[in-house]
């Protein structure tokens, strides 16, 4: 009997930081790596790059400023799919417990925030 559904990859390592391949990876994610800690992690990254996004599009004017606003657009929407498939897992106790998840994007941001 054969089986039909192929074993998922084990213990792949999925690196990036290499400067277009100069040099060796600078990081790595490890295998091994809660889904759940893995989707709490990319949506801090999500919303970091959101805050980034915001303040450039203060400073364009023009294409440069809709691209930036379609940037925070997908950024929301990546933000919402990613939220989603979080609440979508069937979540086990683990030890340390997951981190918390992170609030909703705060929008908008201001330089002045930052001074």
């Amino acid at each position: 009997m054969t089986k039909g559904i192929p074993d998922p990859p084990c213990c792949a390592t999925y690196t990036f930081g290499t400067c277009n391949n100069h040099h060796a990876p600078l990081f790595t994610v490890r295998p091994g790596v809660f889904a759940e800690d893995a989707l709490v992690h990319a949506i801090q990254l999500v919303q970091q790059v959101y805050q980034a996004t915001t303040l450039s599009r203060e400073e364009v004017q023009g294409d440069a400023r809709r691209m930036l606003g379609g940037a925070q657009l997908s950024l929301e929407m990546i933000e919402a799919l990613l939220n989603k498939v979080l609440d979508g897992l069937v979540l086990l106790p683990t030890n340390p417990p997951a981190p918390d998840r992170p609030g909703r994007l705060e929008k908008p941001i201001r330089r002045e925030d930052f001074s």
